[in-house]
């Protein structure tokens, strides 16, 4: 779609007829609809239905400096991140920048963290036991309360490591 007064453009897919597109697009009140000369044709014809979305996005790839879209159809989510790698990495750094350079701080895994400190810490101590094939310390002990039958689970690990080491000799 596009308006000879405008210099964007939109580029679509579709297997309906052409007019159908461009009226649902007016109906939905797209940005090219403030130039009142909005007039819509096909770049191709009869593109098979398994290739379309992969033609549009290489459409939008080579007019995308002049184009409403703003995704690229067709595209998985790997090729997003391949194709502009430093952007990526940037837009991931800064949504976990630290309080101290900047950020508000407001993380959701660091306030579940904070809320829930004692019950991850806990189910670390159980975990690292199991992982290392050894009773928690007796501070740990102490500190957790663990139950018997997470005692007993645990020895049940220390058990079986050791049947492991056995049967590798």
């Amino acid at each position: 779609m596009y308006a000879p007064s405008c210099n964007k453009k939109y580029i679509g897919s579709t297997t309906k007829a052409l007019k159908l597109r461009l009226n649902a697009h007016r109906s939905k009140r797209h940005p090219l609809f403030q130039f009142d000369d909005v007039q819509i044709r096909a770049l191709e014809e009869n593109v098979p239905l398994e290739k379309l979305r992969k033609r549009e996005g290489e459409y939008i790839k080579q007019f995308k400096d002049n184009l409403f879209n703003t995704r690229v159809a067709g595209r998985t989510q790997k090729e997003k991140y391949w194709e502009d790698v430093e952007s990526s990495r940037q837009y991931h750094r800064d949504q976990y920048t630290p309080k101290k350079e900047g950020g508000d701080g407001d993380y959701r895994q660091l306030n579940y963290y904070k809320k829930h400190r004692e019950l991850v810490l806990r189910e670390l101590c159980l975990k690292n036991a199991k992982k290392s094939a050894r009773m928690p310390s007796r501070r740990s002990l102490l500190k957790y309360n663990f139950t018997q039958a997470e005692l007993d689970d645990i020895k049940k690990h220390i058990q079986k490591a050791k049947d492991d080491e056995h049967i590798q000799d």
